[in-house]
């Protein structure tokens, strides 16, 4: 997911989420009400990221589809080879980005997988970013406006091949049954809340 590249101090970074999540509370707690008193149990998902990009996504005010834009670098950083990075980025200029969230409520392995080290343990994986120095951050909210992620609906939604599709949950096929794709980005005002890693449990930054 494309999102604002920012360098600021832990504290800012921080600030700045905790100022976004004050300005939505009183709406996503109208929203959950309504809910509750008309017997709905809507799904939730996660988007789970790490404070840097939390600070951009707060920044921006919106949780933003994909941007292709710097795969080829990312692709050579991964240590994929020249021809098959140029082959990428070419196939890519034709898909449409995503926005994906797991309904995983722990945390979902494929984030971050070539730093966590695992793509099948949550709690492992998490652990292993904690450790690392990394701070885990997750945005929570309402499943509607998504769809279960699988290949037909993301060769629909992402105008991509069967091929590239299949590629996505080759990669973490053991927690695809997770996933979920929108076409658009969220807006802030339809997310229920922040929450941050204290290394034992997930907490509120509001």
């Amino acid at each position: 997911m494309g999102t604002i590249t920012v360098n600021p101090s832990i504290e800012f970074v921080i600030d700045l989420v905790r100022e976004q999540e004050s300005s939505t509370s009183l709406s996503s707690v109208a929203m959950q009400s309504n809910q509750e008193c008309m017997g709905e149990t809507e799904l939730r998902l996660y988007h789970y990221t790490h404070l840097e990009n939390a600070g951009g996504i707060a920044f921006s005010g919106e949780l933003k589809v994909e941007d292709f834009s710097n795969d080829f670098a990312n692709s050579l950083a991964l240590g994929t080879p020249v021809k098959y990075a140029k082959k990428l980025a070419k196939q890519q200029k034709k898909c449409k980005g995503l926005l994906w969230a797991s309904s995983n409520p722990v945390w979902e392995p494929t984030v971050l997988k070539s730093t966590a080290g695992s793509f099948t343990n949550s709690r492992e994986a998490l652990n292993n970013l904690t450790q690392k120095g990394i701070v885990c951050v997750r945005f929570l909210f309402p499943a509607g406006g998504f769809t279960p992620a699988k290949v037909s609906s993301v060769m629909r939604l992402g105008k991509r091949s069967r091929t590239a599709a299949t590629a996505l949950f080759n990669v973490g096929a053991d927690v695809s049954a997770h996933w979920f794709i929108a076409g658009k980005p969220l807006l802030h005002d339809q997310i229920l809340g922040t929450e941050m890693w204290d290394g034992n449990a997930w907490v509120s930054c509001g």
